[in-house]
This record gives structure tokens, sequence and C-alpha cells, in this order.
């Protein structure tokens, strides 16, 4: 039986893991810091800033630049998520649960012909294999 104290690190790491899914960020911005982006670990583009300096490009080359940006952004939020799950798994514990599941997961179950018989012999007591009531002979 575990005690207190080996569940408490997990939850730690758990909490760590919750709250670098959530709240990890990515900033990304131009070399001269006239179009700065930041986005969240799943994408979505938090903030966008454009200076003046910026505005005397065309559209294609701000947009372009946006795209690069939010991508840029995007790779270091996923980084940082990407390290804290490393992290994570790391711990000997979460890393046999993690094998146990996976092993799990492949291994396809095949029932016994005994259990095979105990499951047949439930439905038919449920009535799943004898006839409606209606339509028994009497």
């Amino acid at each position: 039986m575990p005690v207190h104290d080996d569940i408490d690190p997990i939850s730690a790491m758990v909490g760590r893991l919750n709250s670098s899914i959530v709240h990890q960020r990515g900033k990304a911005q131009t070399a001269t810091g006239a179009v700065t982006v930041e986005v969240n670990g799943n994408g979505r583009v938090v903030s966008i800033t454009i200076d003046d300096q910026a505005m005397q490009t065309s559209g294609d080359q701000l947009a372009s630049i946006l795209l690069a940006l939010i991508g840029e952004a995007h790779d270091y939020a996923l980084t940082a998520i990407h390290e804290t799950v490393t992290e994570f798994r790391s711990d000997p514990r979460i890393a046999d649960a993690i094998e146990t599941i996976q092993r799990a997961i492949q291994t396809p179950r095949r029932p016994t012909s005994a259990s095979h018989h105990e499951e047949e012999e439930d439905l038919r007591f449920t009535g799943v294999f004898e006839d409606p009531p209606h339509r028994r002979r009497k």
C-alpha cells in the first residue's frame, strides 16, 4: 500500500503537467521587435503586437511574418510542454503505470471457455436468450 509521501510527489507532478498544458505560452518576435506574437500550448494566438515600424512593410510581408512567428511561438510552447511531459514520464512509478497500460491495450482480451459460458448463463438468466413472456408457449 502506498505511503502518503509517495503520492504527494506524483500529485505535484500531475499539477505541474496540467499547469504546463493549460498555461504554457510561447512567444516569438522579429529581430527588431516590431512584431511580437504569443500563443498558448494549443497554438491559439493569445496576443499580437505590431508597432508602426512594421506597418512600412507590405500586407503580404506582414502576413508572412505573422505566420512564421505564430509557428515559432507554438514550437516554443510545445517544447516547454514536452519537457514537462518527459519529466513526468521519467518517474519510475509513472513509467511503470504507462507501460502496464500500454501492454493492457496491446494485449487482446480473450475470454476463457468457462468465463464465456458464464456470460451466456448470465444472459440467459436475465432473459436475453429466452423468448419474451408474450411469445412463450403455455
